[in-house]
């Protein structure tokens, strides 16, 4: 295959995954939507792919019409037809009369495994150049907190959530920017359970924005202990039965 064919097939097979990325990361992000504007709980959209036939412009010029390249593209984007999971939450204001709540079928799960306080230069240290950091925003107290995606946990989180088996990838390559997207989605839900778990106190944790080691340097004091905590979190992607 020349050049010009190669370019094609595989700018379309970007734009598609490109596409996809897209709607696994609406997915996550309305993993606990009970409510929509058609009515129910949010529906997982699904990707469908198509093969698309198009002529190789390098040899049409050349007069050879009959050859043609096989690229892709998105054909459509359904919601999943299945009916919703049901749990048990009475006081939920979406419940029906018998007290079950409608979500989405496929759970998104981040539970908190263990944690240990460390000074904030301590915790820049011990953790590598092409790490997934970002900001989180705390209110109303005003302050900033970082929070670390683990790439050994991360990238097998993306392969299941791009319909591959859940390998890992090679650590010392950089984030693509699909993937970049993904754990932007990841860490929005973390930081929705976190606020969860300190409802008690009213505390908001707002993703804030993704920072490189030197300028996660500024976000805080180095010798601050109070917020430069490390956790490691067990996340789980299942479909719900």
């Amino acid at each position: 295959m020349n050049l010009f064919g190669m370019l094609e097939m595989s700018g379309s097979a970007l734009g598609a995954e490109r596409q996809r990325a897209e709607v696994v990361a609406s997915n996550m992000a309305n993993a606990q939507t009970t409510r929509t504007p058609g009515g129910g709980p949010y529906r997982r959209q699904l990707v469908v792919f198509q093969a698309q036939h198009t002529p190789r412009f390098s040899l049409a010029l050349a007069g050879l019409h009959h050859e043609s390249a096989s690229a892709v593209r998105v054909a459509a984007v359904i919601p999943d037809a299945r009916p919703p999971v049901l749990r048990f939450e009475p006081g939920h204001p979406d419940a029906d009369g018998q007290g079950y709540v409608a979500y989405l079928r496929i759970l998104f799960d981040c539970s908190l495994v263990s944690a240990e306080h460390l000074t904030y230069r301590d915790y820049l240290q011990s953790i590598p150049e092409n790490a997934y950091l970002a900001t989180c925003d705390l209110s109303p107290v005003g302050v900033a907190a970082v929070l670390q995606v683990d790439l050994a946990i991360a990238f097998p989180i993306i392969d299941l959530l791009l319909g591959g088996e859940g390998k890992g990838g090679d650590l010392g390559r950089p984030i693509t920017e699909i993937e970049e997207q993904l754990l932007e989605s990841i860490l929005r839900i973390i930081c929705r359970e976190l606020q969860t778990t300190w409802q008690a106190i009213a505390l908001v944790f707002e993703f804030g924005q993704r920072q490189s080691v030197a300028q996660a340097l500024h976000v805080m004091r180095s010798d601050e202990k109070t917020f430069a905590s490390v956790s490691r979190s067990r996340c789980r992607i299942r479909e719900a039965r």
